[in-house]
């Protein structure tokens, strides 16, 4: 038996350098030639078609055959169809295509197909890239869409935060920013970057000057705020009152009347010519109130409501009363009756507006004498079923305040029943189940919880459930919220209490002793207070 033997494979020879350029010139020839036939396919296809039909006829006027012709026709018509759709989209203007696809998109933007609107808007970008209307457009539609990462990705090439590109974007990016709620201080501070921006981009854009205007306002800074107004005033007459309050703020009494004056008249003219609209007539009692003539206001408002028995004016009509007895200074019992006069009124007028709550309660804790007058006239409500729920709240305040709890829980547990929304009604109940003999935290933390999840960053809800939960004995959860919010009660001895209490529990020793020695700092501090207050 022979052994067989492989040859070895010879191996490749390497192309000579002529052969590498004789490749490469193969391949460019042929690439040049598939452009070539890419380019001029159209024509030649006209070509051959028309050469077929000349046959085609040709044939039949020599032999007179009509079926022929007939039998041909479609052919006939098919290829000059086809024929006319080459010549017309080889010879269109891509700038008439462009145009197409963007008023196609408008009309898709505008009945609310924003799918379609982002089909049209990307062929548009296909044929110009640095299109920033229709970039912009497109985020439009996406954030429509819920498509979040296209809508973002075109406004960090549209608005970014470290210089200006495109005034409308940056507007638009300042507007989502600040409708956010709530609305953190570096989404703020965001927004009013990209407003100047877009200002940078079209120093006389209106919408872009009130909102810088606005969020200068309720930030204080008056002398930033007024520039802004002023422009705005060019198109919206509203922001007279905003300027006339700023430059009051900054002590300029001269032009604060003279610009409160002029948006007193201007809210006149306006309400005469539109005297349904309720918002007009709500701003004009605004103004009136600024420039302190109570009165007129009030005649306003009631001069409205015989027109139209709308709630928003008798909720105005509340906030004059406020305002009017705020307006009032001194202590002498003439004051302080017409003081509770005011309040009464603004109590019938609206009486779930929780301000006059308060206005009430300090005036009471002011002076105690009052409070025999306060609960007759809340007595009074009830017997005539007016302000069941302010009135009930009030008095249970009143009898917590004489440490009547039995009678305070009957009151504030009603005012729950009428009030359920009302944070102030549920919290006060809240507490003083959880303070109660023996102590019902049970029931006051689901009651405190809703409170919670309708204003999470409410501080007073957060601390009322850290002590409910401290009464349930779930010490970590407590601490979770008491020492959360312990910025704003850090001068209340019984929150140190309180976590002293809870740290002890937890085998925190060293922390427990210190809020408990700062507990009684305070208390030391408050009962010297107390006494230089009676000398």
């Amino acid at each position: 038996m022979t052994a067989t033997t492989t040859k070895p494979k010879p191996k490749p020879k390497r192309p000579r350098r002529g052969s590498w350029i004789q490749f490469f010139l193969d391949h460019l020839i042929g690439a040049l030639l598939w452009i070539w036939f890419t380019l001029t396919w159209p024509f030649w296809a006209a070509q051959v078609g028309v050469v077929w039909i000349a046959t085609t006829i040709g044939q039949w006027w020599s032999s007179r055959n009509f079926w022929l012709l007939l039998a041909g026709l479609p052919a006939v018509l098919a290829i000059v169809f086809s024929g006319y759709l080459i010549l017309a989209i080889a010879l269109q203007d891509p700038r008439q295509l462009v145009e197409k696809y963007r008023k196609a998109a408008k009309n898709c933007m505008d009945t609310g197909k924003f799918d379609a609107a982002k089909v049209y808007l990307e062929r548009v970008l296909e044929f110009q890239r640095g299109d920033r209307e229709a970039l912009f457009d497109l985020a439009k539609a996406a954030a429509s869409t819920d498509d979040s990462p296209r809508a973002a990705s075109a406004m960090l090439v549209l608005a970014p935060t470290d210089h200006a590109v495109y005034g409308p974007a940056h507007l638009w990016q300042a507007t989502r920013l600040l409708s956010h709620k709530p609305l953190t201080i570096k989404e703020l501070r965001v927004a009013e970057l990209h407003l100047g921006y877009a200002l940078q981009m079209n120093e006389n854009n209106p919408v872009a000057h009130r909102l810088l205007a606005e969020i200068y306002f309720q930030q204080g800074l008056w002398t930033q705020a007024i520039p802004h107004l002023k422009i705005s005033l060019q198109h919206d007459r509203d922001c007279l009152l905003k300027l006339a309050v700023a430059y009051q703020r900054l002590g300029d009494k001269d032009k604060a009347r003279r610009f409160g004056e002029e948006a007193r008249d201007d809210f006149i003219k306006r309400s005469a010519s539109r005297p349904q609209d309720t918002q007009l007539k709500v701003s004009l009692a605004e103004v009136y109130v600024f420039l302190e003539r109570f009165a007129d206001a009030i005649q306003s408002l009631r001069d409205s409501l015989v027109l139209d028995e709308k709630p928003e004016l008798h909720q105005a009509l509340a906030r004059v009363y406020i305002a009017w007895s705020d307006s009032l200074t001194g202590d002498s019992q003439e004051i302080r009756q017409q003081k509770f006069s005011l309040l009464a009124a603004g109590i019938q007028e609206n009486p779930d507006e929780l301000m006059l709550f308060d206005r009430v309660m300090r005036l009471v804790e002011s002076n105690p004498n009052d409070e025999d007058a306060v609960q007759s006239f809340l007595n009074a409500n009830l017997l005539e079923g007016r302000a069941i729920g302010l009135s009930h709240l009030l008095l249970g305040s009143l009898e917590l305040k004489r440490e009547k709890h039995d009678e305070a829980m009957l009151h504030l547990e009603r005012a729950y029943e009428v009030m359920p929304d009302a944070g102030i009604v549920a919290n006060n109940l809240a507490w003083l189940l959880i303070h109660a003999t023996p102590s019902q935290a049970e029931r006051a933390l689901p009651i405190i919880e809703s409170c919670i999840r309708r204003v999470p960053q409410a501080d007073r809800f957060r601390d009322t459930r850290g002590h409910a939960l401290l009464k349930l004995k779930r010490y970590r959860e407590a601490v979770n919220d008491l020492e959360g919010t312990l910025q704003m009660f850090r001068n209340t001895p019984r929150n140190h209490l309180a976590l002293a209490e809870a740290y002890e529990q937890l085998g925190l020793k060293e922390l427990a002793t210190q809020h408990l020695s700062r507990a009684q700092e305070l208390k030391d501090l408050d009962a010297k207070a107390s006494a230089r207050t009676q000398k």
